[in-house]
């Protein structure tokens, strides 16, 4: 006789906030100046209209060992990754 189990994912979810400082003279609305910007491994890229790209390093810095002891929020338990499996006979 074979029996499912069922493995339940809990989910949980840590906020980490970062802040990039944008140049005095450089307005980001300005689409006169800047096609584009965006955040990608925690740099901000800000793309200019003739094509160049400046690199803005984060204010706050993340450390490596950033504490991940408590989450923020309650754990949630997500059934759409319920993960199931047969188990054979003993």
């Amino acid at each position: 006789m074979s029996e499912i189990k069922t493995q339940q994912v809990v989910r949980v979810h840590y906020k980490v906030t970062e802040q990039f400082r944008v140049p005095v003279g450089i307005d980001l609305n300005d689409k006169d100046v800047v096609s584009d910007y965006g955040v990608k491994w925690n740099k901000l890229t800000i793309v200019f209209t003739d094509g160049t790209e400046k690199e803005i390093e984060p204010e706050y810095n993340v450390p490596d060992n950033y504490d991940w002891k408590r989450p923020d929020g309650d754990c949630e338990i997500d059934e759409e990754d319920v993960i199931e499996e047969t188990a054979g006979e003993n």
